[in-house]
Formats: structure tokens, sequence, C-alpha cells
């Protein structure tokens, strides 16, 4: 028994790869027609993603253009012949097409025979994508929103992600909206979607992506609310006494870092320098550099302050030396789970506890968390005059608008002082 795909078609397996192609008239038992019609089976790069093959059938060229520089199909690629532009023909019997020329039908149909897919259950597919994912946050909600569209699958009919097409992306986000769901919560479904789709792609488990149609809303964000003031953040990082803990709610603060990138950074990520601030400074200041990973594997330095820098140091002088090595993590776990590991690595979720605990004892709310500082780091910075690309670097984000999310309007503030009296003598 052959398989669906997103698009109805069936497909069989090959008989030598075991992988899967779709149907027609070249799959026939027929020599005649097998010997009319050679099969051209080409290994497709998806990774590349079904946007560009959509993009050169549209503009009417060939889908096998669409093959990634340096792959080659196994056989020369040749014209179409007469057989497979008659593909989709009424007056073969087809199913009429309305106005698609069926020309590009045949080029649709023979990038559906170029692309090998392996079929592999949906539970092997979920797991894959999410050991994928780096943040012990984002497989949990992953994990969580796959669940749901399952289920949603499963009332329509959808025994499988690999019958899923983007009708089925598309009803139900249209779904989760009718049922009064708030655009974030929408947004985070369709994400979750999206990195599903154009995994099972990459990984050649998918025909195609489901969701590149699908447009995720508007979410408004406004990240200035998320922070805390100056004062309270003072209070917050004098509060603990041990060095370790004012090491790391000082390089969250001053450095901006998520918590993933303070828990990846090791001992030799962090380096001295010492720079003038000033042009006409005689004295040179002491910073340090962090070098951290950030989201997609992106490496980036962050130059943190001095009086960072200090607590960093205070906390690295009670180590010891077999712990400064390079590649020792910066910051280890305590208590009876590190015992004895000697090489026991601080959790993103360590790190949460850490901030939770020192803000109740700080007498502030509990809901702080490391992204509160995060955030806090940019707030306080535009505030005090940072240039907007500068926190965008310090923050590592891709597009300068997700940093703009972070300026914000003083209601004591307006335009108008800042510009000249045209009536001043």
């Amino acid at each position: 028994m052959g398989e669906m795909t997103n698009s109805g078609r069936k497909l069989t397996p090959h008989p030598e790869t075991r992988s899967y192609h779709t149907l027609d008239p070249r799959d026939s038992p027929n020599p005649e027609q097998a010997e009319a019609a050679p099969r051209q089976d080409t290994a497709v790069d998806a990774s590349e993603g079904a946007h560009k093959t959509t993009a050169a059938l549209a503009s009417g060229g060939s889908a096998l253009a669409t093959l990634p520089a340096g792959t080659a199909p196994s056989k020369p690629a040749e014209p179409l012949d007469e057989g497979e532009r008659q593909l989709g023909d009424p007056s073969e019997g087809e199913p009429s097409q309305g106005d698609i020329p069926r020309e590009a039908i045949a080029r649709a149909q023979a990038l559906a025979r170029a692309i090998e897919v392996t079929a592999v259950p949906d539970a092997t597919l979920i797991e894959l994508w999410i050991s994928a994912q780096r943040s012990f946050n984002t497989k949990k909600a992953y994990r969580r929103e796959i669940k749901l569209f399952q289920a949603w699958l499963a009332v329509e009919g959808i025994r499988s992600l690999f019958e899923v097409d983007a009708k089925h992306a598309l009803g139900y986000m249209a779904d989760l909206r009718d049922r009064g769901l708030a655009p974030a919560t929408r947004a985070r479904a369709g994400s979750a979607l999206k990195s599903l789709s154009k995994f099972g792609v990459a990984t050649r488990h998918l025909l195609f992506d489901f969701t590149a149609t699908l447009k995720l809303p508007r979410v408004p964000v406004q990240k200035a609310d998320r922070s805390i003031s100056a004062d309270q953040v003072q209070k917050l990082l004098t509060r603990p006494a041990g060095v370790r803990e004012r090491a790391i709610l000082a390089l969250l603060y001053a450095g901006g870092l998520r918590p993933e990138e303070l828990t990846d950074a090791n001992q030799d990520d962090v380096t001295v320098h010492h720079i003038k601030v000033a042009a006409s400074a005689e004295v040179a200041v002491e910073i340090g550099r962090i070098r951290v990973i950030g989201k997609g594997a992106k490496t980036r330095t962050i130059l943190i302050p001095g009086w960072c820098l200090s607590a960093l140091e205070r906390y690295r002088a009670t180590l010891k030396p077999v712990d400064l090595e390079a590649g020792e993590p910066l910051f280890r776990a305590q208590g009876p789970r590190a015992a004895g590991t000697g090489r026991y690595r601080l959790s993103v979720r360590q790190v949460e506890r850490l901030v939770k605990d020192c803000a109740v004892k700080a007498g502030l709310p509990s809901s702080i968390t490391p992204y509160t500082l995060r955030h806090s780091n940019a707030n306080h910075a535009l505030d005090g005059g940072a240039d907007l690309r500068a926190v965008q670097q310090t923050l590592g984000h891709a597009n300068l608008t997700t940093t703009s999310a972070y300026l914000h309007a003083n209601p004591e503030d307006f335009t108008g002082m800042y510009l000249a009296d045209p009536y001043k003598g």
C-alpha cells in the first residue's frame, strides 16, 4: 500500500532505496511505457526549502533547476517528452486542472518524482525535531504545541504529519483565532508548526513545507514593561552575600545575557582588556570581554564594565587552578548533585532559581527572572543615551526591529524641548 502525500498523491517505496516517489505512468510495470519514459531519479537538497522550487515553477522554469550548486541528477536532465506534457490532460481521463497550463503540471510532477523522502513515524520525526532545540523551555513549549496540533488533526481525520497540507495549517490557525485565543498564544503555536515543518523538509522526512503560506499574527511587544528600575537592580545585585551569586547577577545584568549563554560560557571565554574611554584620557580603564554563543549558534563578543569584571574576578579567585583551565565551565553547580562530579556545569533551571531566590531575599517580586535583568540592561542603557545599534550588538538581535521594542516614551519628555527657540535673538 502506498502512502499519501500532503497534496493527496500516493507514494510507493522505491524497490532499492526504500524511499518514496509519486506514482506516475513511468511506475507502470509495462516495459514499453518504462522504455518510452525512463525514470530520472534525482536527490534534492531539501534544506533549500520549498519556496525556491515554487518560485522556479511559477516563473516557468524547470523544477530541476532548483537543485543546489554542486548537486547533479543521477542521470542527465532531458526535455519533457510528449507523454509528460499530457499528464493531467482531461482528455486522458485525469481530472481537469482548470486554467493551469499542462506544462506547469508536468514540471510539478517531475519535481515530485525528483524529490526523495523517507517517511518515518510521527513520534520519530517529533523526537528528532525536539532534540535539535537547544533551550529547555523551547523543547517544552514545542512538545506541548505539537500535541495540540496532532489532537486537532485527529478530529479532522488526518492520521499522519505526512498527510498535512497547507490548508490544514491555515485551518488550525483559523480555529485558534475563532476560539478567541490571544495573538501571542497563536503566534507561539504557529512558530512551532513552522519549525517542525521546515525541519521535516530539511531532513527529508516531509515532502514540502506545509507552513510556507502561513503568516503569524502580529504580537504587540512592550519589553520596556518587563524590566525593573535601577534602584531595584542595585538592591538585587548587592543583597547576595556569596561572591558566586553576585558574579552571576552582575554578568546577567551588565552583559544582557540569556541564561543559556551564561551557562554555556567557559573560563577562557572571559578576557581582560585596558582601553581609554575618551581620546583625552591619560589612564586606561580595565574592562572585560566575554565570548558567548547565542541563538542559532552565533558567536558574539560582549564588553563588560569594570565593576562586573571585578565581581567575576572575586569569584574566580575562590576556584581551584584546575577549575580555571580552558574549556572549564565559567560557573559550576553546587550542592549534592555536583559533589564528586568535578565537571558539573550550572544549568539554566538553576540560574532561574538563583535569581528568584535572590530577588525574594532582597524584598523584590518573585517574578524576576534572568530575562528581567536582560530587559533592564537594554532599557537602562537606552535611557542613559546608548545607541540602538550598540544595544542590538550587546543583546545579539539579528534584526534591529527586535531591539526597537525596548524603545519607550517618557511621559515627561517631548520633542519640543529639543528644538531651538526661533524667537530668541
